[in-house]
Parts: C-alpha cells; sequence; structure tokens
C-alpha cells in the first residue's frame, strides 16, 4: 500500500504527463490548421483549373479557413465559398442546388487527390467512382465527364474506372463492362 506521500508524487507526475499531452495536443492542432491553410490555396486553384477545363468559368471556388467576426478578431473555420460568375454571388457550397453541388464536390475531390499525388510524389495510375454524376442532367454529365478527362490528364492517370446505371454515361467511356453479360 502506497504512503501519502507516495500517492501525492504518483499524481504530480500524472498531472504533470497531462499537461504535456495537452500542450501537445494544442501544437498538433496548429499544425493541421497550417497544414489546412498551406493546402487550401493550391487545392482550389487545381479545382478552378478543372471546373473551367469542363464548365468554363462560372464557378470559382475558394478554401475559407478564417473569418472575422463582428469584433474584428479572426477566428478559426473552414468553409468552401463558391463564387457564380452567373449571379456575381460569392456563397458558401452548402447554399448550392443539388447539381451544382455534384460538379463542385467532384471538383474538389478531385483537386484534393491530385494534390496529394503531387505534395507525396506518389503516381497513382486509376480512379475510381460510384454513381458520381447522379442528379445531373444528360447535358452536365457530358460536362461532368469533361472534368473527368481533364482529372486524368492532369493526374497522369492512365484510366477511370465508374460505375453507372446510365445508358449515356456508357456512351462516353472508353469500354463498358457489363456485369450482366458476365453472370453465368
Amino acid at each position: 500500500i502506497e504512503s501519502g506521500s507516495e500517492i501525492h508524487e504518483t499524481a504530480k507526475r500524472i498531472e504533470n504527463e497531462i499537461a504535456h499531452w495537452t500542450l501537445l495536443g494544442v501544437a498538433l492542432k496548429g499544425v493541421i490548421d497550417l497544414s489546412i491553410e498551406d493546402a487550401g490555396p493550391s487545392i482550389a486553384a487545381i479545382a478552378n483549373r478543372l471546373l473551367v477545363d469542363a464548365y468554363g468559368p462560372r464557378f470559382t471556388v475558394r478554401i475559407v479557413t478564417q473569418r472575422e467576426q463582428q469584433n474584428g478578431r479572426l477566428v478559426e473555420c473552414f468553409d468552401i465559398s463558391v463564387i457564380d460568375s452567373e449571379s456575381g454571388i460569392e456563397s458558401s457550397i452548402t447554399k448550392k442546388s443539388g447539381g451544382e453541388t455534384v460538379w463542385l464536390d467532384k471538383a474538389l475531390t478531385d483537386a484534393v487527390g491530385l494534390y496529394h499525388q503531387g505534395a507525396t510524389g506518389v503516381d497513382y495510375e486509376a480512379l475510381f467512382a460510384d454513381e458520381a454524376e447522379d442528379g445531373l442532367t444528360e447535358e452536365r454529365k457530358v460536362m461532368f465527364y469533361r472534368m473527368d478527362r481533364a482529372a486524368l490528364e492532369m493526374g497522369g492517370y492512365q484510366r477511370k474506372f465508374f460505375v453507372s446505371h446510365n445508358p449515356s454515361a456508357w456512351n462516353m467511356a472508353d469500354a463498358v463492362i457489363d456485369m450482366n453479360e458476365l453472370r453465368a
């Protein structure tokens, strides 16, 4: 059984260890915030190139990591701001229509992959997607797959595999694997 002084020493040691881990947690949060702030402009630039290649200059995205409070102080945040050149309005991606969100999500997802590939130096040969074009009109699906081609070119990917139940999407593919034909 520990004496009173041994218990006090153990409590003090644990208290110091908690303080060190708490300080490390605060420091690492800052590293994560800095990483996002550093990557944000590059990811947005890649996403904007993809959007222009597929849809023209209508949308421009910006990754926002700080916002000003009413008292003038800056606080950490995370939002994707979208500038719509047709309306001239800048708003959060959460305020966009379903179809617009599909385009923007695609551009940002591909941009993160392309950024990661460049940052790590790892080259990937293929991309994969499942039912990614849902909710788009036929005209917009053509633009959607144009963005795929742009991402393939930018990333130096060899191919993209995508799952779709939409025959018009199959027509945009270089090759089709029909699972119905593979059934025994």
